[in-house]
């Protein structure tokens, strides 16, 4: 039997739960993910000319 196509977004809100037990975590996980995604960071001090 294959999982439910659900089953891994399921498992994947689990594991970034897991790995977030406070806020500063959440927020650390959520930059890595979205790091990994593509995105990157635009520090305040930095120039965002061309940034979007």
């Amino acid at each position: 039997m294959t999982p439910a196509p659900h089953r891994s977004h399921t498992d994947d809100l689990l594991s970034f739960i897991a790995a977030s037990p406070s806020p500063y975590h959440v927020v650390a996980s959520a930059a890595q993910r979205l790091e990994k995604a593509g995105f990157r960071e635009l520090r305040g001090t930095d120039d965002w000319t061309g940034a979007t």
